[in-house]
């Protein structure tokens, strides 16, 4: 089927200084759905309800459901302030390459980067023992126990300031660590870039203060069909274009989704 206004749903609540519009549509097919909604973004079907700022999605029966929120600002006068047809017109998606700590590797496991060390009796042998069963899937560099014997972690090649006890050493287990000397790694990920024109300056500005190094499920017009994670724009330029200003949003996607918790304010659907 193909998408539908839900009969009903628009409502429309005004103050003076800003008005806030809902829509609701829905088809049997998200994909379908997620497609049409980014297609009306960009074409400008959607200007009438003013800035998007939020698309929710959500199951009822048999449907899936898009609640599609646009608000319009207006200044002390009563005069638009974000007009409309203003905004990012067209975009583009290239992908980067970053630096990425071995430790924010969803699947980090300490024995990568640090040093395994066993608790032995001073008269025991000098050589290195083999590691435990199971050392490799460890994520934590918490000291832990494995039937008597106990085993701590460093990050250099010095034995654990722990103190062993009386009549015992510690020494360092075989084959750790198994990635030594690397501390990072490359990923590549996506970077989507907006440009928008504008009448006024102050329009253009608060375009980039409102979306800057805050966390979001998209950019503006969408994700060329990007699906999961969450995006945040980490760059932003502002340039006078004749008698317009051109605003550029550079929009940075995180499979697992930007930390909300280190990137504020809250995660913001657009």
């Amino acid at each position: 089927m193909s998408v539908q206004e839900k009969y009903g749903t628009r409502r429309i609540n005004r103050t003076p200084s800003k008005k806030t519009e809902t829509i609701v549509y829905y088809s049997e097919d998200r994909d379908e759905l997620e497609s049409w909604v980014e297609e009306r973004r960009a074409d400008g079907s959607l200007a009438d309800l003013g800035k998007i700022v939020r698309t929710d999605y959500t199951k009822s029966g048999p449907f899936w459901l898009c609640e599609i929120t646009g608000e319009t600002e207006y200044d002390e006068n009563g005069i638009r302030f974000i007009r409309p047809a203003d905004g990012p017109q067209n975009h583009s998606l290239r992908t980067v390459c970053l630096s990425v700590s071995l430790t924010q590797l969803i699947h980090y496991r300490v024995c990568w980067d640090h040093w395994l060390w066993v608790r032995v009796t001073q008269e025991s042998a000098t050589d290195a023992p083999a590691p435990p069963s199971g050392y490799d899937n460890l994520t934590s560099d918490a000291a832990f126990m494995v039937g008597e014997a106990r085993y701590a972690w460093t990050e250099t090649a010095n034995a654990p300031t722990e103190n062993p006890g009386e009549g015992f050493r510690w020494t360092q287990v075989a084959n750790c660590p198994t990635k030594p000397g690397v501390t990072h790694v490359e990923r590549y990920t996506y970077q989507i870039t907006e440009y928008g024109e504008y009448d006024h300056e102050s329009e253009a500005v608060w375009a980039i203060r409102e979306n800057l190094n805050t966390p979001s499920e998209r950019p503006l017009l969408g994700t060329f069909g990007i699906q999961g994670g969450s995006w945040k724009l980490d760059d932003a330029r502002l340039e006078p274009n004749g008698r317009k200003w051109r605003a550029t949003l550079v929009w940075t996607w995180n499979v697992h989704g930007w930390d909300t918790d280190i990137y504020p304010p809250q995660l913001r659907s657009v």
